[in-house]
């Protein structure tokens, strides 16, 4: 959201900037509002692919969790699952769940949470 923010201040300051200095003819000064103006649209746009992105991801990250989960149900039950690759099941969990953590606690922050889809709170970590 900050970044958002500082967006559009420079995207308002360079308009303001553009337009004023353009009519009081300083070329260096209509430049800077003309360059503050190309940032400030570039910071938004890219802030707006995340925000429209980021609902996208959320559904990999739901498949990626249910073959996890099913993956290491199986190599519990199956006896002929050797203790190593079990420990690498085990390791991927472990991944998978710090990840989580993070996106569940960035998903709460109100400052990033328009960047995070709500659905991943449907995920619980795997044990």
């Amino acid at each position: 959201m900050i970044i958002t923010l500082f967006g559009i201040l420079v995207l308002v300051i360079g308009i303001v900037g553009f337009q004023v200095y353009r009519h009081n003819g300083e070329e260096w000064a209509e430049m800077v509002g003309g360059m503050c103006s190309i940032v400030g649209g570039a910071v938004l746009f890219f802030c707006l692919l995340c925000i429209v992105v980021a609902p996208i991801k959320i559904n990999g990250d739901l498949a990626d969790y249910n073959a996890l989960k099913s993956s290491l149900d199986m190599a519990r039950v199956n006896p002929a699952v050797s203790p190593i690759e079990l420990a690498a099941i085990q390791k991927e969990v472990i991944a998978f769940n710090r990840q989580l953590a993070r996106d569940q606690y960035w998903t709460k922050n109100p400052w990033t949470k328009w960047f995070r889809s709500q659905r991943v709170f449907e995920m619980n970590p795997i044990r």
